[in-house]
């Protein structure tokens, strides 16, 4: 079962008789359930004269303002909105022309399945004729492209068959050995055999590979102009955080300098606890506030209280139950964050 505590704070006053002051002592440790006491060591605490949280709320009421509301200010500043519009049209239009570009039922597309599946055929045929073992490697050819749908499909298809007409000039397959002819007569037929595949190739290469560069360069044209769009949305979305984040903290600044300003003068006792939890302070009697915040392994608790010094021992238990706040993140980060503005400006 998940262990229950609470922070106790008990504040001791014993007066002095004829001075007006009182020594006050505090220790600050955490109840567990089992009985144990586990000191809260190192913990700064402050009485002073006023409220210190409801000073932090008339402050941030009269010059903070939430990042979400800069933002928005800083978007009309910028014209942000309408500029990351037109570059989302921009890359829509980019896009759209992609598409229209790479679809097969585009004419351009058609026309080059087409060419590619003649380049195919003819070859086939030349094979057939002069050299009969070709006839399956186009067969596989044919069979390849003229099953493919998309775009990358066929020009996938083009670039084999390029290989495949590349491989036979290089090789230049011999005649069948059953016709045993002269060797110039086998000479002059290989160079012919050699002379029309080259032909075969100069025309896949004009009639097809170019016709598909021509495609590669307008699809690169596109795909640049959304890089570039992609860049500027991001230059855009990173200046308007640059700028957000500065006039927030521009508004921090004014914050904290006039809740600080309003304090001083107004802290009567600014102190820390020892390594045992302890500390002892001497002070006038008189109405104070007490203000702490305990910073937890499993949470952060806030305490607030309106206290006032007229016994000569006084007792003063802080827990759970009279916390100003326990887990209010933003609140006690905030306040966490003036304090320690403070802390620093009073060299504690």
């Amino acid at each position: 079962m998940k262990k229950k505590y609470f922070l106790y704070l008990s504040i001791l006053f014993v007066s002095f008789c004829g001075t007006g002051e009182s020594n006050l002592k505090i220790k600050a440790g955490i109840v567990m359930k089992s009985g144990d006491i586990k000191a809260v060591v190192r913990q700064d605490f402050f009485i002073s004269k006023i409220d210190l949280v409801k000073l932090w709320e008339r402050s941030k009421m009269d010059n903070w303002r939430d990042i979400k509301s800069i933002e928005n200010t800083v978007k009309i500043e910028m014209g942000y909105d309408a500029k990351i519009m037109e570059l989302e049209n921009v890359k829509v239009k980019n896009q759209t022309a992609i598409n229209n570009l790479t679809n097969p039922k585009n004419p351009e597309i058609e026309k080059i399945r087409d060419e590619l599946l003649l380049a195919i055929v003819t070859g086939r045929i030349e094979s057939l004729l002069l050299n009969p073992d070709l006839e399956e490697i186009f067969e596989s050819q044919y069979r390849r492209a003229a099953g493919k749908t998309s775009y990358d499909e066929i020009k996938t298809a083009a670039y084999l068959l390029t290989l495949t007409y590349k491989e036979i000039i290089k090789n230049c397959p011999p005649i069948p050995p059953k016709e045993q002819l002269p060797a110039d007569d086998r000479a002059r037929i290989r160079a012919m055999q050699k002379e029309s595949w080259e032909k075969r190739l100069a025309d896949l290469q004009d009639k097809v590979n170019g016709q598909i560069n021509n495609v590669e360069i307008k699809l690169k044209t596109n795909r640049d102009m959304i890089a570039k769009n992609d860049a500027e949305i991001i230059k855009l979305k990173n200046e308007l955080e640059r700028r957000s984040s500065q006039l927030f903290e521009s508004y921090k600044k004014k914050t904290i300098d006039e809740y600080r300003s309003k304090i001083n003068g107004n802290i009567v006792i600014l102190s820390k606890t020892n390594l045992s939890g302890e500390a002892s302070v001497k002070i006038n009697r008189g109405k104070y506030y007490l203000f702490c915040i305990a910073e937890l392994a499993s949470n952060n608790i806030l305490w607030n209280l309106s206290i006032e010094i007229k016994e000569r021992e006084q007792y003063i238990e802080l827990s759970n139950d009279n916390a100003y706040s326990i887990g209010n993140i933003n609140l006690i980060k905030e306040l966490n964050d003036a304090m320690a503005n403070l802390l620093a400006k009073e060299g504690v």
